[in-house]
Formats: structure tokens, C-alpha cells, sequence
């Protein structure tokens, strides 16, 4: 082919994504152009001497739409320069690595409205985005009124000076300099678009041919069934079509034409239907041959790997005529006669499934008889263990007898026992019950809720109520009766409480109906009883408060609030997890520059699992922590793993070694690491893995010896936050051992540390996809709602009922299909304030510093659309410079 079209440009672009035979040809070349590519970025920088004027809106220059970068009147004079407007971001990547690039033609579409101007730079980009090569408009071009106006710079041949490559025009910082001169005083010059258009040669290569599948795995068909042989074939410049074979080896090229995948044509992951009725069963290769192109060479490709083309399954009929059979008394069979046939089976049988006979090898029989039993036999024809077909025969007994379950007797006489029941309860089982004489049949009395049993008659006479009867030996007919009544009337009260106090007694309490019942409330040390909620309404907070006369279910709610420090002085909150102790407990006064000093103690038989700091967790543990020069609120948690037990001494001179198997539910394409702490050695290990797309993981150690293991399972999300760390002692004396269905806790995090009471607090992280997340502040639920589909769940949570000052927020999600909860997620602290927030105090503490600029940092480089949102300071939808410089703009301030 002369001629080179778009369509084999693509197909060029195909063939370096697959694996090709080329056999040597000779070289042609083709001359190709781009067309007119416009820019995705737009910039304005000051870089003398273009540094009098920067350009409004350098992004309108993306297309020809009437929008346009400008620099306008009244600041822009008679020799007035502007900044460099840059034009980068261009899309080149239609150019093949390697192709000899002819030359690049500018266009710019610019003219100015008022005053007078002209361009006075054009110029290249290298991959620094700095001036390289010719300014092309070094004689300035004088602009006019006319907004068509299309200056036109370069041409096919010229490289503006440059040695230019195709990695150098493909990189996203390539691309054109422009700067205008004005000419006149109060002067507006616009630009509308700036394109490139790039003219380059690539060489003819020959066609290449792969073969993706049969790739030896799983590439298993039986003979009669159609196979997707799955290919790429592609030339650069010609048409071209394949043949594809079948062949017992992968060499020589010697194999079976396949019928209906001759002249095969060009694609990517293309694919042709083999059908292989009358294929010999067996393990075959399979490759292509290109039709030649009467330019290019021909060239061949063999699979990687072989498909498998197994016999026919096997099958078979089985009939039994008659299909029934009468068993005389005192027998336990009878038989009946059968035909079957068996074709391709490895191990043929006759079997009788429901007596567990088998009954015959042969592959065939006719009007063969065998005995079956009493009822319906199923008898079926196999292939080893595998049931090909199967039929049924009926034993029954003969007239005057019944089975007795090993054989036909004589009739015994049966009687009935007839159950009824009253209103608001059931006697099981109910109705007429037939019963042999001499046994017995137990019946089960039960009241629906709110009823107890009133009355028990059997036959016609009451007895003593129960809620079981049972008739014994039985010799007649019987009945049995009864009703049921109301039981005394009761109310329940349900008590809750968040956290740092308690409600005493706690949970669903029963009340009779008329009593009254007390409860009493006690915040911890360093608290108060800040709200305490009746039925809903508020309530004074003293305690105890008391129900009385109770005629229906109430609730009551409390909730504890930080008793605020004295001015100078901070609040260190201890809180406490199980299996140890943080001292001091609650809250803890320290004047500002203080000190204070943490015991953290495990109980008997546990040691320290982690040690967090105002929600941080410490890369080591301790069972000391001293908060030095306090000048903040902190808090300070610790949690507690079990130590493993003493192995018992070896009755071998081998250990049998076992493994441990980690299955759950964690974050789509989470990051999983398992922390095996073996503390008789000190020795800490870390395995990793990671989630799936749909969240499911799968851990397994191997090769551990007899005896108790400690792990405990963390897993981040793709935006790098951390779950709560879930703990687990395995002891695998007794052999290997698999943790299924874990639910592992949600990730958590706040858009901002610090919210104005009243306004909304973003609360946002991972969950596993449809699991319903549960938000709560202080341990107080506030939020529900299912996790979507990526796991990502964001809610806006009012703040207008929180207290001001510090507080907390965790969540948990719950699996929907058992109702399982996951543990508590790590712990956020945001802080309510009286005032209007600045929104680049991210880390609450009510400061901008260089802790905030940290974080700025860290949410600019996000890939998190939520984190990202975080620093949209100006509320414009966009994350750009103007957020950049309002947050250097507040920090000066500050």
C-alpha cells in the first residue's frame, strides 16, 4: 500500500501489544500527520522579559469556542510585554515510539479588541517545559481586530531548531510558548486556541500473529463441542488474513487445517469458533498462519500452551417392567426384572441407592431380575460413583401385613389420640395422632407470648397444667385439651448511656405493670451528667431519677460531658479497653508546661497489643507514657492481646506443623497486613496480602508449630487509612485452624478537626460494599446508612445538639445477610466551637501552622476525591492554585 489512512495508524498502535514472528523485509516508509491537536493545559508564568502582564483565564485556550485568554486595558501600554502564556498537555500518543518526526506547524488564534499589539514569541517546550530552539516570532507579528485571525507558524519540514523525537513531543510538559507585545497604550489582546499540528514518517513492518488461548489453562472441551481460539493478528499497511491448525507438537508447522477458522481476519483479542466433532481425543497446540500480503513476509505463531479434548462423557439408560413387586409375609423383598445400558463409562454398575446394592458390572443387561425393598427403590446406572440415569421400583406388602421397617407382619392395632387447644396457644402435635398399641406419643403444650397454660384435660379430666404430656402404653382411644390465659401485665424500660458514666441498671428492664423503678446515673471522674433524656424530652440531670406508677414501656438516655479545665490547664482523658488498665483512669487536670505520667497495665496473662496517642497508634509499645510541656487537650488508650500458653513437651522427636487461615471481608483492593507476635522470642513478623474488588480476602500461614499464636489483622484502604487492629490467639494443637466470615472494622476519618455548632461535620472512609455503616459521636448512634458499591460511604452530619469543646467519632458496620457487627473503627476527635472555623485549621487545634500545612500537602497529592474536597478553600469545585495561595494568604495572617 502507497496510501496510509487513520484506521492503519490504529492498527500500528495494535501490533506493539502483542507478540509477533518477524522474519526480515525490506523497509518502506510512510509519511503521516496528526492533524490539529489543541492543548488540556493552559498556564501563565512571569519569565522575563514577558513579565508586565499575566493572562485572565490561560485555560479558554483549549478550543475554538469564542472563550479566550487575554490580557486587558488599563495596566497593559505601549511596550508592555506579557507573561509567557504556556500551552501544554498536548495528546500526541497516536505517534509510535520510534517514528522520525518531519516537522510541527503552530497555530494560534489571537487578535486584540483595543490598542494594538504583537506576538513577539513563539516558541518549543523540551520536557522541562522550558524554551527551546527558534523563537518563530522574533519578528513580531502584528495582530488585528479580526477574531478569525489564524497565525500560522513552522510547516511540515521545520523542527524550530530542534532535534525533536517522539518521546519528546508524547511528553505532557511539550508544547508552545506565547507572548504579545503591545504597541500601543490601554491595549486588550485575546487568544482563543493555540493547536499543533506534527508531521512524522514510520516504517512498513510485517504483520505480526499471537495466540492468547489455549493457554494451557483450564483449556479442557470433549469431542463435539465448539472451542473460542482467541488471537491477535494486525499489519501495519496491508489487509491480512490468518489460517489456524491444530498439531499433537509445538514445532514444524505439519498440523490439521481447522475448518471454520480459515481466513481469519485482523483484531485485537479476536477470536474463531473450532468445532471439534471428530477431533481423536487428546492434547493439542495450536498456531496460525498469516495469508501473505504479497509485500510483507508471512509469519506463523504457536500457542503457549495446549487445549485438552477429552472422550465423550459417559451416559445410560435403566428401565425395570414391571416396575412393581409383592412382598409376601415375613419377607423383606421381592424382585423385579431390569434392563440398563451403559456406553463410555470407565467402571459401569448397576446400583440400588436405596438399599446400597450394587446390583451388577456389567455395561448391559435385559430383563435381568434383582431384589428390592419395601417402598420406592431408586436404581441407577454409574460410571464409578457417578449417577448416569436412574429408574424406580415399588415393593409393597401383601394383604394382611405391614411393614415394621425389616420386613412384612401382620397388622397390629392402632388407636388415636385426638389434641385440640383454646385461644392463644397450640397443642403439638395437633389433631387426630395414631399411636401402636402398647407405645407412647409426648405432646408439647406451648402458650403464644403474653399466655400461660390454663387448664391440661386428658380425656375430659383436668390436671395439673404443664407445658409437656406424655401418653404411655397405650391401649385406647385418648384426648387431650387446653386453654390458656394472660399472664400478669408488664412494662419494660430500656436504659442507655454514651460514654465516660454509666446508667445503673443498664439495658431492657421489666417492670410489673403500676411498680416504679429507679436508675441511677454517675459520671467518671473529671465528668458531668450534661443531658438525660426521657422518653425523648429532657429532663433534669440529678440522680437517681425514678418511674413510678409504670403503665407503659419508657426510655431513658444519658450522655456525660468533660467537666471544662481551669484556665491555664488541659484535659488528658485515659480510656479504658478490656483485659488491663490505663493509670490514671478518666480525665486528668495539667497545667499548661506539665507534665503527666501513664502506667498502662495488662492483666494476668495479657501484654500491651498497642499503644494510641490522641488517636495515633505508636509504631512501639510501652507500659509507660509521660505527656511532656502539656500546652493541648490528649488522650491516651491502650489495647490488650492474650499471651500464648505453654507448649506442652514434645512426646516426638518431629513437631507436626499446622496453618492458620484468615477469611473475611475487609475494603475493595485493601492493603492486609497480619502481625504474628511470637512473645516467648520477641520476634514480630509480617505477612501481607490484600482484598479483592469486592472487598473478600483469603491469609494463610503455613509451617507453624504445635502450640498457641498471637496475630492481629490491620487492614488499610486505597487512600492509605488504617483499621482498627482486630486480635486473634490461635492455638493449633489439635491441627489446623480457619477463621471464616471475619467482618473487619470500617475505616474513619472528619474532612475537618474543628465544625461551628450547628454546621455539618463530613464524616467519610471505607466500608465493605453493601454493609450498612454505623456512625457514632461519643457512642451515640447519629447515622445509618449502606456502604456503596466501591465501599466508599460520606455522610454530612449535623452538629447542632453536641456540647461545645472536644469530641469523638468511630463507627462500625454490620453484615446484613447474619446481622454480625464488625468492631469499633479507629477513634476521630473533632472539637465543637463557638466561633466561625477557619477552614485551613485542618487539624482542629485551632491554629494554622506548619502541622496544617502538612496536611494541605498530603490531601494536594491525594487520589481521594473526599480528602482532595478538604482543601477546595474557596468552595469553587476545583483544587488549584487560587486554594494554594488563599491557604499561604491564611497562614501569614495566622
Amino acid at each position: 500500500m502507497l496510501l496510509i489512512n487513520r484506521l492503519s495508524l490504529s492498527k500500528l498502535l495494535a501490533v506493539f501489544t502483542v507478540l509477533a514472528v518477524f522474519l526480515s523485509f525490506q523497509n518502506i516508509a510512510f509519511a503521516l500527520t496528526t492533524g490539529q491537536v489543541y492543548p488540556s493545559l493552559g498556564t501563565t508564568v512571569s519569565e522575563p522579559p514577558w513579565s508586565d502582564n499575566t493572562w485572565d483565564t490561560p485555560a479558554n485556550i483549549y478550543t475554538d469556542d469564542g472563550t479566550n485568554a487575554e490580557v486587558t486595558a488599563p495596566s497593559y501600554d505601549n511596550g508592555d510585554q506579557t507573561f509567557v502564556l504556556k500551552a501544554t498537555g498536548f495528546d500526541f500518543s497516536t505517534i509510535p515510539d520510534g517514528s522520525t518526526i518531519n516537522g510541527i506547524t503552530a497555530r494560534i488564534n489571537s487578535y486584540y479588541s483595543a490598542g494594538s499589539g504583537s506576538i513577539d514569541l513563539c516558541q518549543l517546550f523540551n520536557v522541562s517545559r522550558a524554551k527551546v530552539g527558534t523563537n518563530q516570532c522574533s519578528t513580531v507579528v502584528p495582530l488585528t481586530t479580526n477574531t478569525a485571525t489564524i497565525i500560522t507558524k513552522g510547516s511540515a519540514s521545520d523542527t524550530w531548531g530542534n532535534a525533536l523525537t517522539s518521546a519528546w513531543v508524547k511528553d505532557s510538559d511539550f508544547g508552545i510558548a506565547i507572548g504579545i507585545l503591545a504597541t500601543s497604550n490601554n491595549t486588550d489582546v485575546h487568544v482563543d486556541y493555540v493547536t499543533l499540528e506534527i508531521d512524522y514518517t514510520l516504517s512498513n513492518t510485517a504483520p505480526t500473529l499471537s495466540i492468547s488461548e489455549p493457554n494451557g489453562s483450564g483449556d479442557t472441551v470433549t469431542v463435539g463441542d465448539s472451542y473460542n481460539i482467541t488471537y491477535s493478528l494486525a499489519d501495519a499497511e496491508q489487509t491480512v488474513t490468518a489460517d489456524f491448525y491444530y498439531d499433537t507438537n509445538n514445532s514444524g508447522l505439519d498440523g490439521t487445517l481447522i475448518t471454520g477458522c480459515q481466513n481469519q481476519t485482523e483484531g485485537v483479542g479476536a477470536t474463531c469458533s473450532w468445532n471439534t466433532t471428530g477431533v481423536t481425543p487428546g492434547s493439542y497446540y495450536v498456531y496460525g498462519r498469516d495469508v501473505t500480503d504479497g509485500i510483507a513476509p508471512e509469519v506463523s505463531a504457536y500457542s503457549s500452551g495446549t487445549i485438552t479434548i477429552n472422550a465423550p462423557p459417559a451416559s445410560g439408560t435403566v428401565s425395570a417392567s414391571p416396575d412393581t413387586c409383592t412382598i409376601l409375609s415375613g419377607a423383606s423383598t421381592c424382585t423385579v426384572p431390569f434392563t440398563w445400558s451403559i456406553s463410555n463409562a470407565t467402571s459401569p454398575k448397576l446400583y440400588n441407592a436405596t438399599r446400597f446394592i450394587e446390583y451388577s458390572t456389567s455395561a448391559s443387561g435385559s430383563g435381568v431380575s434383582f431384589a428390592i425393598t419395601n417402598g420406592s427403590n431408586t436404581v441407577q446406572v454409574r460410571d464409578s460413583t457417578a449417577v448416569l440415569n436412574s429408574t424406580t421400583a415399588t415393593g409393597s406388602c401383601t394383604d394382611g401385613t405391614s411393614w415394621n421397617g425389616s420386613s412384612c407382619a401382620v397388622v397390629v392395632t392402632y388407636y388415636d389420640i385426638v389434641a385440640s387447644s383454646g385461644a392463644n396457644g397450640s397443642v403439638t402435635p395437633t389433631g387426630t395422632t395414631t399411636v401402636a398399641q402398647g407405645g407412647s406419643q409426648a405432646y408439647s403444650i406451648a402458650p403464644i407470648s403474653g399466655y400461660e397454660v390454663a387448664t391440661l384435660l386428658i380425656d375430659g379430666g383436668a390436671i395439673t397444667a404443664t407445658t409437656t404430656y406424655t401418653f404411655s402404653n397405650v391401649t385406647a382411644n385418648h384426648t387431650i385439651s387446653a386453654t390458656f390465659s394472660l399472664l400478669p401485665v408488664t412494662h419494660t424500660i430500656t436504659s442507655s448511656a454514651g460514654s465516660n458514666g454509666s446508667i445503673t441498671p443498664l439495658g431492657a428492664i421489666v417492670v410489673a405493670d403500676g411498680a416504679s423503678q429507679a436508675f441511677s446515673i454517675i459520671p467518671e471522674s473529671g465528668f458531668y451528667t450534661a443531658t438525660l433524656l426521657v422518653d425523648g424530652g429532657t429532663v433534669s440531670t440529678s440522680s437517681p431519677y425514678t418511674f413510678t406508677n409504670v403503665t407503659a414501656d419508657h426510655t431513658i438516655v444519658a450522655t456525660f460531658a468533660l467537666i471544662p479545665p481551669p484556665p491555664g490547664s488541659f484535659t488528658i482523658i485515659a480510656n479504658q479497653n478490656p483485659n488491663g488498665s490505663v493509670s490514671p483512669s478518666g480525665s486528668t487536670i495539667v497545667t499548661e508546661g506539665d507534665s503527666q505520667i501513664y502506667t498502662i497495665t495488662p492483666d494476668s496473662g495479657y501484654d500491651v497489643g498497642s499503644l494510641i496517642i490522641d488517636s495515633s497508634p505508636l509504631s512501639s509499645t510501652s507500659t509507660s507514657y509521660t505527656f511532656t510541656n502539656v500546652t493541648a487537650d490528649h488522650t491516651i488508650e491502650a489495647t490488650f492481646i492474650a499471651l500464648p500458653g505453654t507448649e506442652p513437651a514434645p512426646v516426638a522427636t518431629v513437631r507436626r506443623l499446622a496453618s492458620v487461615t484468615f477469611q473475611g471481608r475487609a475494603f475493595p483492593d485493601g492493603k492486609i497486613s497480619i502481625v504474628r507476635k511470637e512473645l516467648g522470642n520477641e520476634i514480630v513478623t509480617k505477612e501481607r496480602g490484600g482484598a479483592d474488588a469486592n472487598g473478600f480476602f483469603n491469609i494463610r500461614f503455613t509451617d507453624l508449630q504445635t502450640g498457641a499464636h498471637s496475630f492481629g489483622l490491620l487492614i488499610k484502604d486505597p487512600d492509605g487509612r488504617t483499621s482498627q487492629t482486630k486480635f486473634f490467639v490461635v492455638d493449633v494443637s489439635r491441627g489446623d485452624e480457619i477463621f471464616k466470615d471475619i467482618i473487619a472494622p470500617p475505616t474513619v476519618d472528619i474532612l475537618n478537626g474543628q465544625v461551628s455548632r450547628g454546621g455539618n461535620l463530613k464524616v467519610f472512609g471505607y466500608a465493605s460494599p453493601g454493609h450498612t455503616i454505623r456512625v457514632y459521636f461519643d457512642d451515640i448512634l447519629v447515622k445509618e446508612a449502606l456502604a456503596g458499591r466501591g465501599g466508599v460511604y460520606s455522610f454530612d452530619v449535623p452538629t447542632g445538639a453536641l456540647d461545645f469543646g472536644q469530641h469523638k467519632v468511630r463507627a462500625k458496620q454490620i453484615n446484613l445477610d447474619g446481622g454480625r457487627e464488625s468492631d469499633y473503627s479507629t477513634e476521630r476527635t473533632f472539637v465543637v466551637s463557638k466561633l466561625t472555623v477557619v477552614k485551613a485549621d485542618f487539624s482542629g487545634d485551632g491554629k494554622v501552622d506548619i502541622t496544617d500545612w502538612s496536611i494541605f500537602l498530603a490531601r494536594w497529592g491525594s487520589k481521594s476525591s473526599l480528602g482532595r474536597a478538604g482543601i477546595d478553600l474557596n468552595s469553587d469545585g476545583k483544587i488549584d492554585i487560587t486554594d494554594f495561595s488563599i491557604f499561604i494568604k491564611t497562614i501569614r495572617k495566622k
